[in-house]
């Protein structure tokens, strides 16, 4: 790719269909399958992509760009949008505890974004909507599923991070270097052609 600046926006978009991908197969699986706390794995590998994208995209605002990108994937793909408001918080989440929390208190990130963003979640839908779903105990077992899955994070994104790092420092050979931003990009087309195609009514 010659244009260098393009480079963190195809990132981005290639991240943010990753995770979307996770949300729209393993999500609906999840969900139909009646497994319990289907959102513990579900924001698990959210935070997993996150955490390995930090090593490419270490700028303030990507996760929350990845998340937007992450919902819009998965509210083309089905039309069970439910959960695109959790997945835009819990991006936004990751960045701010990654951004304000100083350097030697980042290991409590990912924990704070999980409680911070699913406490956020659980809020909303308990006194904006009236579905009758949501109540004061359904609140506290979401907060408390919330907890949970942050001390998952708190042990899953550092290892991401690390594979991460290691990828960009070394992973890659040097003679497939010039070929990466051509497979990534074609990747990446094809995750959002699925997107768009299952949105559309082609594949499923």
């Amino acid at each position: 790719m010659r244009n260098q600046s393009l480079l963190p926006v195809l990132g981005i978009f290639f991240f943010g269909a990753l995770w979307g991908l996770s949300e729209t197969f393993l999500g609906e699986a999840l969900y139909t399958s009646g497994l319990p706390l289907p959102s513990l794995y579900l924001t698990l590998i959210g935070f997993a992509v996150l955490g390995l994208s930090r090593a490419f995209l270490p700028r303030p605002g990507t996760a929350t760009a990845i998340a937007l990108l992450a919902l819009l994937y998965k509210g083309l793909a089905t039309n069970f949008y439910c959960h695109l408001a959790a997945i835009g918080l819990a991006g936004l989440g990751f960045d701010l505890c990654f951004s304000l929390l100083a350097p030697r208190l980042r290991l409590l990130a990912p924990f704070l974004a999980c409680l911070t963003s699913g406490t956020t979640f659980g809020l909303m839908m308990t006194f904006l909507t009236n579905n009758g779903f949501w109540n004061s105990d359904k609140l506290l077992g979401h907060i408390g599923v919330s907890a949970l899955t942050g001390l998952a994070c708190a042990l899953a994104v550092p290892l991401a991070l690390k594979g991460g790092e290691k990828l960009r420092a070394g992973g890659v050979q040097a003679g497939d270097r010039a070929l990466l931003p051509g497979s990534v990009s074609a990747a990446t087309l094809l995750l959002w052609a699925l997107s768009l195609g299952l949105g559309a009514g082609l594949l499923g």
